[in-house]
């Protein structure tokens, strides 16, 4: 969470958009393994549609916003 607070920093959740969703998801690749960006896109997606729950927002911009492939899954007996 502290994570996605420095990114989006000044922006209220109506001024983010789905291309400042795809910009932050690029560059946090470059540092990080997919499986980790894609937990912490899951929690803003999970924002997002409480905002639109709570009338917020009208539609989420993160609807569109597609996660990784490759995700290695935990293997499990």
């Amino acid at each position: 969470m502290r994570v996605l607070d420095k990114v989006f920093e000044g922006k209220t959740i109506q001024e983010i958009t789905n291309w400042d969703i795809e910009k932050w998801k690029s560059k946090r690749k470059e540092t990080l393994v997919a499986g980790s960006v894609n937990r912490e896109l899951c929690l803003l997606k999970h924002m997002f549609s409480m905002a639109v729950t709570w009338r917020k927002l009208k539609e989420s911009p993160a609807k569109e916003v597609k996660r990784f492939k490759g995700e290695t899954k935990r293997l499990r007996y």
